[in-house]
């Protein structure tokens, strides 16, 4: 492993060094920590793993190139209220194929020279055979600006016979081959670019009332912030919700079809400040009642059979798991901890 020299920051993560035997343990540990819980396929048990990544730092963006074995990839209401990424990944295939599943959405299935949109705050779990990609990770708020909607992709693959996924594709695969000549500076216009190409053509993935129907999620957006920042609230439910906007049930509803109407959209989201809240040392003095009472539960068993049943672990045993934060940062960090840091911290 070692960090190369370049005018944009640049960090590469392979396991030539690591003993065969232990490689994949060495990645599904690394990937426990970035955002995917990662397993092997039985075809592949007693193979050398490989896995070679090269990441680039594009301003609020990154460009991450991979190369690797075969392996399935689950990303989980566990780990979303883990890490609390919210970022889109938006995967180009140059070898390989993959496959995704995800609640709200038919199984896709990309081929090389397909692009795959993957919005990491909504669980999906899939297959990669032995593959090659290109992956723009990109912070939620920077595509939502450009297509509202783009959360319903989620999912989503632009073919390689389409004239979006053709164009889009070799957007991408130019701006890996320009990566040695990148600048700081360039950098950040070049994320903007690739930010308004992604949203303008995967928003032709969507049924034309949806993409034209700006202001409904516009207005998707002003209700879930507004949830969001408001799941302490004990009266915090739909109809009070629909009197605050003079906006009818209904239409409410209509909303969050996609999340399966807006008191599930409510629920989920205080599972998941709750998971961020058991597992923080600031709430460390809060035991499981008064936590589930904060955030709107009006019994604690009521909230840890909904909390079991969503994570698939219980409150206790998440408040067993309290984050002590890490010493280690900067130069001194290792690499791994480094790309996870890039991911994290991107804003």
């Amino acid at each position: 492993m070692n960090t190369q020299a370049s005018t944009i920051p640049v960090t590469r993560f392979n396991l030539n060094h690591v003993e065969r035997k232990q490689r994949f343990e060495v990645w599904r540990e690394t990937m426990a920590d970035a955002s995917m819980e990662i397993e092997l396929p039985d075809k592949a048990q007693g193979e050398a793993f490989s896995i070679d990544l090269t990441a680039f730092h594009l301003s609020n963006m990154m460009l991450v190139s991979a190369h690797s074995s075969a392996q399935f990839q689950n990303r989980t209401n566990k780990l979303i209220a883990k890490d609390g990424l919210e970022h889109f990944l938006v995967q180009l295939y140059l070898q390989g194929t993959a496959s995704v599943q995800s609640a709200r959405r038919s199984d896709a299935t990309a081929r090389a020279g397909d692009i795959i949109l993957v919005d990491l705050a909504r669980p999906s779990a899939g297959f990669v055979d032995h593959y090659s990609n290109l992956n723009m990770v990109i912070p939620r708020h920077v595509l939502l600006a450009r297509c509202p909607n783009i959360e319903r992709c989620h999912g989503a693959v632009l073919s390689r016979d389409s004239i979006f996924g053709r164009l889009l594709g070799e957007h991408i695969l130019s701006l890996y081959r320009s990566m040695p000549e990148m600048t700081a500076d360039a950098s950040a216009a070049v994320a903007e670019g690739v930010a308004n190409l992604v949203g303008s053509y995967f928003s032709q993935e969507m049924p034309c009332e949806e993409r034209s129907a700006s202001l409904q999620a516009a207005n998707y957006q002003t209700v879930r912030q507004y949830i969001l920042h408001n799941l302490e609230v004990p009266d915090l439910s739909p109809e009070m919700i629909a009197a605050h906007f003079r906006m009818s049930r209904s239409y409410l509803y209509r909303l969050f079809d996609k999340d399966g109407g807006v008191a599930r959209f409510i629920q989920e989201q205080r599972l998941l400040k709750a998971h961020k809240m058991l597992r923080s040392r600031t709430h460390r003095y809060k035991n499981v009642r008064e936590i589930a009472y904060a955030l709107g539960f009006n019994s604690d068993s009521h909230f840890c059979h909904s909390f079991q049943r969503y994570f698939g672990e219980r409150p206790s045993d998440v408040r067993q798991q309290q984050v002590v934060p890490k010493a280690v940062s900067g130069e001194s960090a290792s690499v791994e901890q480094r790309f996870v840091e890039w991911v994290n911290n991107l804003c």
